[in-house]
Protein backbone atom coordinates (compact mmCIF):
# COMPACT_ATOMS: atom_id res chain seq x y z
CA UNK A 1 0.00 0.00 0.00
CA UNK A 2 1.62 3.47 -0.88
CA UNK A 3 1.14 7.00 0.87
CA UNK A 4 0.49 9.89 -1.11
CA UNK A 5 1.54 12.24 1.77
CA UNK A 6 1.91 12.34 5.64
CA UNK A 7 -1.80 13.28 6.01
CA UNK A 8 -2.61 9.66 4.69
CA UNK A 9 -0.28 7.69 7.02
CA UNK A 10 -2.04 10.21 9.75
CA UNK A 11 -5.56 9.23 8.53
CA UNK A 12 -4.44 5.81 8.61
CA UNK A 13 -3.21 6.41 12.27
CA UNK A 14 -6.24 7.71 13.24
CA UNK A 15 -8.55 5.18 11.59
CA UNK A 16 -7.22 2.52 13.50
CA UNK A 17 -6.60 4.29 17.27
CA UNK A 18 -9.39 6.17 18.25
CA UNK A 19 -8.37 6.73 21.50
CA UNK A 20 -5.69 9.02 19.72
CA UNK A 21 -8.03 10.33 17.91
CA UNK A 22 -10.13 11.64 20.17
CA UNK A 23 -7.20 12.50 22.51
CA UNK A 24 -5.92 14.97 19.46
CA UNK A 25 -9.65 16.16 19.12
CA UNK A 26 -9.43 16.94 22.81
CA UNK A 27 -6.17 18.79 22.44
CA UNK A 28 -7.60 20.87 19.79
CA UNK A 29 -9.93 22.01 21.76
CA UNK A 30 -8.03 23.20 24.86
CA UNK A 31 -5.67 24.85 22.19
CA UNK A 32 -8.81 26.37 20.33
CA UNK A 33 -10.17 28.27 24.00
CA UNK A 34 -8.52 31.63 23.74
CA UNK A 35 -9.63 32.38 19.72
CA UNK A 36 -13.02 30.76 20.48
CA UNK A 37 -13.78 32.81 23.96
CA UNK A 38 -11.64 35.97 22.57
CA UNK A 39 -8.64 37.66 24.22
CA UNK A 40 -10.69 39.67 27.52
CA UNK A 41 -12.12 36.43 28.85
CA UNK A 42 -8.69 34.44 27.91
CA UNK A 43 -6.98 36.99 30.25
CA UNK A 44 -9.50 35.92 33.12
CA UNK A 45 -10.31 32.21 32.48
CA UNK A 46 -7.78 29.49 30.24
CA UNK A 47 -8.40 25.80 29.51
CA UNK A 48 -7.04 23.22 31.70
CA UNK A 49 -7.43 19.85 30.49
CA UNK A 50 -10.37 17.51 29.15
CA UNK A 51 -11.07 14.93 31.46
CA UNK A 52 -14.25 12.33 29.88
CA UNK A 53 -15.57 15.35 27.72
CA UNK A 54 -15.38 18.16 30.04
CA UNK A 55 -13.29 21.00 30.09
CA UNK A 56 -11.40 22.49 33.01
CA UNK A 57 -11.13 26.15 33.06
CA UNK A 58 -9.41 27.96 35.76
CA UNK A 59 -11.18 31.49 36.29
CA UNK A 60 -9.21 34.60 38.08
CA UNK A 61 -12.77 35.60 39.68
CA UNK A 62 -15.99 34.67 40.47
CA UNK A 63 -17.50 36.98 37.86
CA UNK A 64 -15.62 35.55 35.35
CA UNK A 65 -16.92 31.96 36.60
CA UNK A 66 -20.71 32.86 36.52
CA UNK A 67 -20.28 35.27 32.98
CA UNK A 68 -18.93 31.77 31.68
CA UNK A 69 -21.72 29.57 33.27
CA UNK A 70 -23.81 32.14 31.52
CA UNK A 71 -22.42 31.75 28.32
CA UNK A 72 -21.59 27.79 28.73
CA UNK A 73 -23.97 26.74 25.73
CA UNK A 74 -22.69 29.26 23.34
CA UNK A 75 -18.96 28.36 24.35
CA UNK A 76 -19.07 24.87 23.73
CA UNK A 77 -21.05 25.57 20.41
CA UNK A 78 -17.92 27.41 19.15
CA UNK A 79 -15.26 25.17 20.92
CA UNK A 80 -16.92 22.23 18.91
CA UNK A 81 -17.34 23.75 15.77
CA UNK A 82 -13.54 24.83 15.93
CA UNK A 83 -12.88 20.82 16.53
CA UNK A 84 -15.24 19.84 13.47
CA UNK A 85 -15.15 22.49 11.32
CA UNK A 86 -16.30 20.26 8.42
CA UNK A 87 -19.69 19.62 10.52
CA UNK A 88 -20.30 23.53 10.89
CA UNK A 89 -19.95 23.85 7.06
CA UNK A 90 -22.02 21.14 5.97
CA UNK A 91 -24.65 22.77 8.40
CA UNK A 92 -24.46 26.14 6.95
CA UNK A 93 -24.37 25.06 3.24
CA UNK A 94 -27.53 22.83 4.06
CA UNK A 95 -29.21 26.01 5.45
CA UNK A 96 -29.86 24.57 8.98
CA UNK A 97 -30.26 25.90 11.79
CA UNK A 98 -27.16 26.08 13.91
CA UNK A 99 -26.80 22.50 16.00
CA UNK A 100 -24.45 20.72 17.56
CA UNK A 101 -21.78 18.56 15.77
CA UNK A 102 -23.19 15.28 15.75
CA UNK A 103 -19.69 14.19 18.45
CA UNK A 104 -19.47 16.65 20.30
CA UNK A 105 -15.50 16.00 22.11
CA UNK A 106 -16.41 18.69 24.81
CA UNK A 107 -19.81 17.95 26.35
CA UNK A 108 -19.65 20.48 29.48
CA UNK A 109 -17.57 22.58 31.10
CA UNK A 110 -15.89 22.56 34.67
CA UNK A 111 -15.26 26.05 36.23
CA UNK A 112 -12.86 26.36 39.08
CA UNK A 113 -12.09 29.67 40.84
CA UNK A 114 -8.96 29.88 41.66
CA UNK A 115 -8.00 30.54 45.58
CA UNK A 116 -4.50 31.96 44.94
CA UNK A 117 -2.99 35.79 44.43
CA UNK A 118 -1.68 35.32 41.28
CA UNK A 119 -3.13 34.01 38.18
CA UNK A 120 -0.56 32.68 36.36
CA UNK A 121 2.43 33.34 37.80
CA UNK A 122 4.68 30.76 39.33
CA UNK A 123 3.42 28.57 41.77
CA UNK A 124 -0.05 30.52 41.31
CA UNK A 125 -3.65 28.84 39.90
CA UNK A 126 -4.85 25.32 39.85
CA UNK A 127 -2.43 22.33 39.85
CA UNK A 128 -4.52 19.95 38.04
CA UNK A 129 -3.04 17.06 39.35
CA UNK A 130 -3.25 17.89 43.17
CA UNK A 131 -6.28 19.61 42.68
CA UNK A 132 -8.45 16.93 40.77
CA UNK A 133 -7.72 14.86 43.57
CA UNK A 134 -9.57 16.47 45.96
CA UNK A 135 -12.09 17.26 43.79
CA UNK A 136 -12.85 13.69 43.08
CA UNK A 137 -12.77 13.04 46.96
CA UNK A 138 -15.01 15.90 48.58
CA UNK A 139 -17.23 15.71 44.87
CA UNK A 140 -20.14 14.62 47.25
CA UNK A 141 -20.21 17.85 48.73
Amino acid sequence: MAFNSIKDILDKIRSRNPALEKRLEEALAVDAWEKTVGSQIAKHARALKVEDGILWIEVDHSVWRTELHHRKRQILEKLNEAVFPKDAEARETAGKKAKKPRTDTIKDLFLIETKRSNFSGPGGGLNPIRDSKYLKKNKAD
